[in-house]
């Protein structure tokens, strides 16, 4: 009877942890909707999910009465609390990250995905929360370039996670999904229609990489099944016919878009986007001056950067105009780590990534969880967005070095070690 009892408790944590975690990889989705609630219009949002996290964490340390940290993960917590302490006493003033956006943004999220997880279990929480958009959804969509029928980057950003894990779910998990789960799909691909006609170049190309990791992985039941030759036939075909689209866009883009404007009366926005910056001769829309800069910057103090979040404020200095980010996560952390602090969390996140892409995850509930962090992250990070407002990164970073730890014969011999010492 104490066991089952035992048991029911485990189980209970193990839903509780996957909710804190599905509620941090949708905290923009929360947060973008809470906002336009007037009631919430001033509220400082990212503090209710804040709450929610700490007090189920909290639950769990009083249950257990310890705090289990795994070895790599630990390892982590101490880097990247040294690396902020270290940008806060070096360079402090031009440090805009507060301790509060620090603990929501890289500790929590690197705390919580060291817990026991369930990855389907993860997924489907997050659709379930998507559903809090349905009242408001087309809020998301106003226009902030009505020439090139363009929302605001921000709103797609906010309500794209939740489509990416649809597609995940719907590959893996969809004989076993339930009726409000059927819905979160439809209700999903209605979502993803509106980002491929409104969203910006960023948000499209994170739709076609999970698209295309999916294809390339492939499960049945819960064990993986091999890349068939005709599957891998198609990939290098569509490979072949993307490598032609690059090298003919312009015009192929130019009929892409009078056959969608004949069709709908409406040329999606990434396209008309394409077309301009294809024609003014650079794809990048200005992000070459960004690259130049911060690698020149990076080249200058090579060792232990300049600091989290100071790209704003160094840039104002050093290139009399200032740039929120580098808009490339690697770029970032190379800025603001060098090589000190900045490797640790690129290699760990390309680590795992390259084992999502090239079918090295052999359980499906791992791979779920694994492909998840990845495409709601990587993508938007390597072209956009801002890693100190991303916590799906954390969560990738942490979840790449304990992957590397339980599947490394060096450190399970030295967990091993560890542990026996202990008892």
């Amino acid at each position: 009877m104490e066991n089952t009892l035992q048991s029911s408790k485990d189980r209970l944590f193990i839903k509780l942890n996957s909710f804190v975690v599905a509620m941090m990889i949708s905290a923009q989705t929360i947060t973008g909707t809470i906002g336009r609630i007037p009631a919430f219009k001033n509220f400082q949002n990212n503090f209710i999910i804040l709450v929610i996290a700490l007090v189920i964490i909290f639950a769990e340390i009083i249950y257990y009465k310890k705090v289990t940290i795994e070895l790599p993960v630990m390892f982590f917590l101490s880097f990247v609390t040294l690396w902020y302490l270290y940008s806060l006493i070096f360079h402090g003033d031009n440090c805009e990250l507060d301790v509060i956006q620090f603990i929501f943004y890289a500790i929590i999220p690197i705390y919580v995905i060291s817990k026991k997880l369930d990855g389907e279990l993860v997924l489907r929480y997050i659709l379930y929360l998507s559903l809090i958009t349905l009242p408001i959804i087309n809020s998301f969509f106003v226009l902030q370039y009505e020439k090139y029928n363009q929302a605001y980057m921000g709103n797609i950003y906010a309500i794209l996670s939740p489509v990416i894990v649809a597609m995940i779910h719907f590959k893996l998990y969809r004989k076993q999904s339930n009726f409000l789960i059927k819905l979160t799909y439809i209700y999903n691909l209605y979502i993803l229609v509106q980002i491929v006609l409104f969203a910006n170049r960023g948000a499209v190309l994170c739709l076609a990489c999970c698209a295309i990791v999916l294809v390339i992985n492939a499960y049945d039941d819960d064990k993986r099944k091999k890349l068939s030759a005709i599957k891998l036939s198609l990939i290098i075909i569509c490979s072949a016919v993307g490598i032609l689209i690059i090298i003919f866009a312009l015009p192929l883009l130019h009929s892409l878009a009078d056959l969608c404007n004949s069709m709908f009366n409406n040329v999606p926005s990434f396209i008309s986007k394409m077309i301009k910056y294809l024609e003014l001769g650079d794809v990048s829309d200005g992000r070459t001056t960004i690259d130049a800069f911060t690698w020149t910057a990076i080249a200058n103090n090579p060792i232990l950067g300049y600091g989290i979040e100071t790209f704003s404020k160094v840039t104002g200095e050093l290139a009399n105009r200032s740039w929120p980010y580098p808009h490339q996560y690697i770029y970032q952390y190379l800025f603001e780590g060098g090589i000190v602090f900045g490797l640790i969390p690129i290699y760990s996140s390309l680590s795992l990534t390259a084992k999502v892409v090239c079918t090295r995850i052999k359980d499906k509930s791992e791979f779920a969880l694994c492909c998840m962090l990845v495409c709601v992250t990587l993508p938007k990070l390597l072209i956009s967005t801002e890693p100190w407002a991303t916590t799906s990164i954390w969560m990738l970073i942490t979840y790449s070095l304990i992957y590397i730890c339980k599947t490394n014969s060096v450190f399970i011999s030295l967990t091993q070690s560890i542990r026996s010492r202990r008892k």
